[in-house]
């Protein structure tokens, strides 16, 4: 169910069209379903899911900036992943990455 659930935000984020007044609704609850997917250690491939639907999710919170709650739930999650000694090293790595991604995009938003 979770994959499921967390493949079905991937469908929504492909098509996302931005919306000033319901943005910040959207990813604040994007990031708590994510962040509940990436927090389960023992399924590989709904944190493998998670992270490739966390992506496409990058590619529309790059068009707006409604998204610093997003960033705190997320990094802290990614944070979880990359130090799970169980966690196979394509998924770390995977989380590296978009973990990078998510950094230079609030860098810049700061800017």
């Amino acid at each position: 169910m979770q994959l499921a659930i967390t493949t079905s935000i991937g469908q929504v984020m492909s098509s996302y069209n931005l919306n000033a007044k319901t943005d910040s609704n959207v990813f604040e609850n994007v990031s708590n379903i994510l962040a509940f997917a990436l927090s389960v250690p023992k399924n590989s491939q709904l944190r493998g899911k998670a992270l490739e639907v966390l992506d496409q999710t990058l590619d529309v919170l790059d068009k707006t900036t409604a998204h610093e709650n997003f960033n705190n739930v997320i990094s802290k999650s990614l944070d979880d992943v990359i130090k799970d000694l169980a966690t196979e090293a394509a998924i770390k790595d995977k989380a590296r990455k978009v973990k990078q991604r998510l950094h230079t995009l609030n860098q810049m938003d700061c800017d």
